[in-house]
């Protein structure tokens, strides 16, 4: 899918134009200035992430919020992953721990229920019934990404129950 997405007009047209959402991934697959301003985007958001978590909002933050945050990192992540999937994408060492360090932030968050709680006895109001299918997709993502880490075994270990307990 890379190397046609690179060389197919034609094929890459058709992809950004069926999901846009991936726009910035073709277009970092085939150019390699968009690439570059990919990654120092994923890493300035975790920058400013990691800022809005010591010295602002926090989890408050309106577009990083529960379900939105949730669906905002799953894309950030995605993002990230593809990057890595395309061999021919240079990183150096430290943009690509750098890369990581903000995907494992973002699992942290989303799985910390100081941060962001999820359970039914911490008072918080999940929204609307979509909201909290896709909060816990969020979070059914990482685990599942990160379930050879001790954090995360046991979460990702559950996620098939638990998404046969939302059928």
């Amino acid at each position: 899918m890379i190397r046609q997405i690179k060389t197919d007009h034609a094929f890459y047209t058709k992809i950004i134009t069926l999901d846009p959402v991936f726009t910035p991934i073709a277009d970092a697959w085939r150019f390699k200035d968009t690439a570059t301003a990919t990654i120092n985007s994923i890493i300035k958001f975790g920058e400013d992430l990691k800022d809005a978590h010591k010295t602002r909002d926090g989890i408050y933050n309106f577009s990083t919020r529960y379900w939105k945050g949730s669906f905002e990192y799953k894309r950030i992540a995605s993002q990230g992953f593809c990057l890595f999937a395309d061999k021919s994408i240079l990183m150096t060492i430290g943009q690509k721990d750098s890369l990581l360090c903000v995907v494992r932030m973002m699992a942290g968050i989303l799985w910390d229920e100081d941060n962001m709680p999820f359970s039914e006895s911490s008072g918080v109001g999940l929204g609307t019934a979509n909201m909290p299918y896709m909060y816990r997709g969020g979070r059914n993502f990482f685990a599942l990404i990160f379930n050879n880490d001790s954090d995360f075994q046991d979460r990702a270990k559950k996620v098939l129950e638990g998404i046969r307990s939302d059928m």
